[in-house]
């Protein structure tokens, strides 16, 4: 029950405009308050949106399956993909448009949102305070 109430709060939070704010967050994975990444180009079948919206589905989904730390919080290789897990989660995968877009190459900028995610992602899960009775 309680997995079910965390999880109905993020998304009720993420869908209410946190996730969808303008101006300098534009494009942007909020977590904590906080910029974690930010999405600037679509990929095969999705719109940046819809990618955006995917993040932040499979970060609820981590954080409701199991505890999150910076050490569960994986970047692994396969080929030239990079993805980024939480847990047994995936959370993203790097596409090379992604690199591109950000003037980068692909391990770069994988390299560099597993580490905004590892910081944020362990100690911005919904229940670290929860309500007292």
């Amino acid at each position: 029950m309680k997995i079910l109430i965390i999880t109905v709060t993020v998304i009720a939070l993420l869908w209410t405009g946190v996730g969808r704010a303008q101006g300098p967050t534009t494009n942007a994975v909020i977590v904590c308050n906080e910029v974690a990444l930010r999405i600037r180009v679509s990929a095969p079948g999705m719109t940046v949106q819809q990618r955006i919206d995917t993040v932040y589905q499979r970060i609820v989904a981590a954080w409701a399956k199991e505890r999150i730390t910076a050490g569960n919080v994986m970047l692994r290789q396969t080929g030239t993909t990079w993805s980024i897990y939480a847990g047994g989660t995936l959370i993203i995968t790097v596409q090379q448009v992604d690199a591109q877009a950000n003037g980068t190459t692909t391990a770069a900028l994988a390299q560099a949102w597993h580490a905004r995610l590892r910081d944020l992602l362990p100690r911005c899960r919904p229940d670290q305070n929860p309500p007292n009775p």
